[in-house]
């Protein structure tokens, strides 16, 4: 929605016309007296992220018995609204290799969403694209 933002005076008639502000960044105008439009700024560009929800899965095996057993399979553990605290919770849990125990080997995907929730590309880890977690 346009709102009114000031009035300027037209460089071609010298006329008097209002400025509108636009939802994209913009503001224009059109000279009421010879109907030049006037255009200030350029449009802002989408932030890619803005709006996205960042969801983190997480798939777990646990060595039962001297074999390694999957415990858990990409289970959905918490939704983030940034993708600092998505990449903060990745940095904590994700150990492949089972180095913090001994007996958990965790592998963290963080997949985000766009705002509406329709677009989903995975985020974390960029090695976890198009691979199994055999």
């Amino acid at each position: 929605m346009s709102e009114i933002f000031m009035s300027d005076v037209c460089d071609k008639c010298h006329g008097e016309f209002r400025v509108t502000k636009n939802s994209d960044g913009t503001a224009s105008g059109i000279c009421p007296t010879c109907g030049k439009i006037h255009l200030y700024g350029s449009p802002r560009e989408p932030i890619p992220e803005e709006g996205a929800t960042y969801d983190v899965f997480v798939t777990e095996d646990t060595l039962e018995n001297g074999k390694w057993k999957r415990t858990v399979l990409h289970e959905l553990v918490r939704t983030f609204t940034r993708r600092e605290q998505a990449e903060q919770f990745y940095n904590e849990y994700m150990d492949p290799k089972a180095e913090k125990d001994g007996i958990h080997k965790t592998w963290v995907m963080v997949l985000m969403r766009s705002k509406d929730r329709t677009v989903g590309e995975w985020y974390l880890p960029e090695s976890i694209r198009g691979c199994r977690l055999d």
